[in-house]
């Protein structure tokens, strides 16, 4: 998979990269920028200037900071409103995607875009949940009835906020259709959730090996037809030095759930598009 701009290979996380993007030119600079903005790349060079500790013009510095102060504070709003959610309804939600690897992986609610909030409640937690967010001015769709959980071509509602620039929330009780998932142990997965928050006890995370092979699995459901992102996630958990996975498991239980192509394919992927060394 090469770019078609040869600007975007400074995007990779590689020796080669690393020398491409501390010798552009000033133009180089102002065309790469431009071409990120254009498509919502901003923090994949904050990303690696960070990694780098190559420091980019001035003007696009600022602007860069301003973008990336402008993402934090959106993600922040929209963290609090599910924890809000979790301290009101006391009942447990496992933080999905962005919500929680934004602090735990990326360290910085500014280098990871969020274009909504997904969390994993239990079944029997979605009405208290739903009733929250309704009672708050949300829009639910579709319209919440338990009839939904027997539907094998739903497994998520969207909860969207009267508020345009608030982010929508989704509300699992699912990973995926109940035809992709057969082999996925929702129960295990909350039974090796973790604490995602040191005040919310019942704001949970997935372990490593399932946050893995999640991120396997999404990519599985949009038929790897993704962003950048989705990729940049699996790159940041693989290469997080804080984070331990245990690559057994991690194997053992991928044959369980079903996607023990799809976590090659994604291992194949991180190597050709980022460089990323993967076992």
């Amino acid at each position: 998979m090469t770019p078609t701009n040869p600007l975007l290979c400074c995007l990779r996380w590689d020796g080669n990269a690393d020398d491409q993007l501390k010798i552009i030119t000033a133009d180089q600079w102002n065309d790469l920028w431009s071409l990120l903005k254009k498509n919502n790349g901003q923090q994949f060079l904050a990303r690696r200037l960070q990694q780098t500790g190559i420091n980019a013009p001035d003007t696009i510095s600022t602007e860069l900071r301003m973008h990336m102060l402008g993402q934090a504070a959106r993600n922040l709003a929209g963290r609090k409103r599910v924890l809000d959610a979790i301290q009101a309804t006391g009942q447990p939600a496992l933080l999905l995607k962005g919500v929680d690897l934004a602090s735990r992986i990326y360290g910085n609610l500014g280098l990871r875009a969020m274009g909504d909030i997904d969390v994993l409640v239990r079944k029997e937690d979605i009405p208290s949940y739903a009733r929250y967010f309704i009672e708050r001015g949300y829009v639910c769709t579709p319209p919440f009835h338990e009839g939904l959980f027997e539907l094998n071509n739903y497994h998520n509602l969207t909860f969207i906020a009267a508020t345009p620039s608030d982010m929508p929330v989704e509300l699992h009780w699912r990973l995926a259709d109940s035809d992709e998932d057969c082999g996925v142990d929702i129960d295990g997965i909350w039974q090796r959730s973790l604490m995602g928050h040191d005040t919310f006890e019942n704001a949970r995370i997935m372990s490593p090996e399932d946050l893995l092979l999640y991120l396997c699995m999404h990519l599985k459901h949009h038929y790897f037809d993704v962003s950048l992102i989705q990729l940049w996630d699996l790159a940041e958990l693989l290469s997080d030095p804080t984070t331990q996975i245990d690559w057994p498991t991690v194997w053992s239980r991928a044959e369980k759930w079903q996607v023990t192509d799809s976590l090659n394919i994604a291992l194949y992927l991180l190597s050709q598009t980022l460089g990323i060394e993967t076992k």
